[in-house]
């Protein structure tokens, strides 16, 4: 009975791994970037006594700790406030909470974790400190995991980040909280000798970030428009393309239209 009941929770246990590894697209390589872009601070203002200190420290993950590389992040942000709301930022492009390269199978979302605080400003600065006097910090949040399965591919295209106001926003403990604004791209080495067309960016077969390998083909490289993307490649008029093959998945959906003006040379 024991063995059975151990066995069972092998089977749980792997069952439930399989079904968050699952939680993928499959268009992958990629990489995807994650910074905080604005701090929020409500309802709290040091009771009149003077600034703020707020503090936040953020941490991400792939969704379900999918690569099982777990959190990332952890720098410290501190802003000495008198206002609350919106606060601070953009961080920019230094303050990446995660950096990551996938292979085929890529994740679906990410996750976020917060400590967050106010420092009274006379110990340790972004050094959470519970003494009475000497920091007295107060209005704690965390740490803990607050924000699961964050679609980043919602906020915007890849090869770009999503402008302020079109990130995520995610609160904790009813105080603190932040946006979230996120940089992905495909990833797969442009030395490859086929190039597959994504369809995330636009309609233009010239787009690097059309492609899996964010270049643009040429004269070397085979070429796969499969079905299934938001946008189909157009050669536009006075525009030359290149490969050296071309399958267009077309009985599954996929097309490609060259305009009269514009060329496509085949090598093969």
């Amino acid at each position: 009975m024991k063995i059975l009941s151990s066995l069972l929770v092998f089977i749980f246990v792997l069952f439930f791994k399989c079904s968050l590894q699952g939680q993928t697209y499959t268009d992958g390589p990629m990489r995807l970037v994650i910074r905080v872009n604005y701090g929020w601070i409500c309802c709290y203002n040091d009771a009149g006594f003077g600034a703020a200190e707020n503090r936040w420290k953020f941490w991400a993950r792939d969704y379900g700790d999918w690569d099982g590389l777990d959190w990332r992040g952890g720098t410290c942000i501190g802003v000495d406030t008198w206002s609350t709301g919106w606060i601070g930022g953009p961080w920019g492009d230094s303050f990446w909470l995660m950096d990551a390269w996938y292979g085929t199978n890529v994740p679906v979302g990410f996750d976020l974790y917060i400590d967050a605080w106010e420092e009274d400003g006379c110990g340790g600065d972004c050094d959470y400190n519970t003494g009475w006097y000497c920091d007295n910090d107060d209005a704690h949040c965390g740490g803990g995991q607050f924000a699961w399965n964050i679609d980043y591919r919602s906020m915007g295209p890849p090869c770009q980040w999503n402008n302020p106001g079109v990130g995520q926003d995610v609160f904790a403990c009813g105080a603190y909280g932040g946006e979230f604004n996120s940089y992905w791209q495909y990833t797969e080495n442009p030395g490859v000798g086929t190039y597959i067309w994504r369809g995330k960016y636009s309609y233009n077969w010239n787009d690097a970030c059309n492609w899996n390998t964010s270049t643009v083909p040429n004269s070397a490289k085979d070429v796969i428009i499969p079905a299934g993307y938001t946008y189909y490649p157009i050669i536009y008029n006075g525009v030359s393309a290149y490969c050296n093959t071309i399958e267009v998945q077309s009985t599954s959906g996929a097309y490609l239209e060259i305009q009269a003006g514009g060329t496509l040379t085949v090598t093969q």
